[in-house]
């Protein structure tokens, strides 16, 4: 059977439509003869990131970038084709690296450990990394501000130069240093005056160390002596911390107490010595008892004889007692009338 040549011409058109199609969607990430499975991650900024970049676990890839798409919210949904048979645990995150130097973008995931794996549809977590032009600012700031300081201060250090090369200043610098000048020949004389004085005063300053010594000497001799007494002191301490002190205060407490009530009492006239002291007629007959016995103790001592009577030999018996007894009798009344009259 002979084949026409139109029949071939239409032929060969569908063949090449197909392999377009084909290489179209090729190119555009899609595979026909892999099982695959679709994943979700949501950006904030995808920056280099377009269609048909790699996804890759460590380096190795694992399928491509499907689509980008801009979400109501502004974010923007990456849509991955990634292989069936790598296993991907559910809390992975999808994160943004930069391919190579030149910018180009991936996506790795970086695997989690949940023991659930993602299922077709599932949506992972994202982050970015930093891009080199970030990573350049983030390391270059630092030494800009440095240099700006370094800049600063060097401005300020010529105008301080400025400043001290200036006619003005450098008068004012010379007034200064011959100021320093005289301070220091002051600080030599007044030296010079200290080491005449100390030379001077040698002698009496050795007597004052060889004292220092002495006593040292009487001290270090009367250690014994010194730590007796410190011993008798805190042995004294501890007594009377330990004796009883509060009991003697209130005994004494009670002793002021009492003595306190007999004065009251005296005042009031209580009591014997208070009668003595509030009733006249009871002081005056004992004013005139202490006057009587005065007398008769003057009259005794002058008149010695009225009162003594002995002899050294009794020759008259009992009646002479007798007869002394009458004597007696008549010596005492006359004694009475003389006191008598004597009031």
């Amino acid at each position: 059977m002979k084949v026409s040549n139109e029949l071939k011409v239409g032929v060969l058109g569908v063949l090449a439509i197909t392999l377009l199609i084909l290489g179209y969607s090729l190119l555009k990430g899609k595979q026909f003869f892999v099982k695959s499975k679709v994943i979700y991650a949501i950006y904030e900024d995808v920056s280099g990131l377009s269609a048909t970049n790699p996804v890759q676990i460590n380096g190795y890839k694992i399928g491509k970038v499907m689509k980008l798409e801009l979400l109501a919210n502004k974010t923007i949904k990456a849509t991955l084709n990634v292989d069936r048979d790598v296993t991907i645990p559910s809390n992975s995150i999808a994160k943004i690296i930069s391919a190579d130097l030149l910018g180009s973008k991936a996506i790795e995931l970086v695997l989690g450990d949940s023991p659930k794996n993602v299922e077709d549809g599932s949506i992972l977590d994202a982050s970015i990394e930093k891009s080199l032009q970030q990573s350049v600012n983030e390391t270059v700031l630092p030494v800009k501000k440095k240099a700006e300081a370094l800049l600063a201060s060097m401005d300020s250090v010529l105008t301080l130069v400025t400043f001290i090369f200036n006619q003005e200043s450098r008068a004012n610098i010379e007034a200064s240093f011959a100021s320093i000048n005289k301070t220091l020949q002051t600080f030599e004389h007044a030296s010079s005056e200290l080491n005449k004085l100390i030379t001077s005063e040698r002698a009496n300053v050795e007597k004052i160390f060889e004292h220092m010594e002495s006593i040292t000497a009487n001290l270090d001799t009367n250690n014994k002596y010194i730590t007796r007494i410190i011993k008798n002191t805190a042995l004294i301490s501890d007594t009377l911390v330990k004796a009883d002190i509060y009991a003697t205060i209130n005994k004494a407490n009670v002793v002021f107490t009492q003595v306190s009530e007999i004065v009251e009492a005296a005042n009031k006239g209580e009591g014997s010595i208070g009668l003595l002291l509030k009733d006249d007629q009871i002081y005056n007959n004992f004013a005139g008892a202490i006057a009587d016995l005065d007398k008769l103790l003057t009259d005794m001592r002058l008149n010695p004889d009225r009162y003594v009577h002995f002899s050294l030999i009794d020759f008259g018996g009992g009646k002479n007692n007798k007869g002394s007894e009458e004597q007696a009798t008549k010596k005492k009344k006359r004694k009475g009338e003389e006191i008598t009259q004597s009031e």
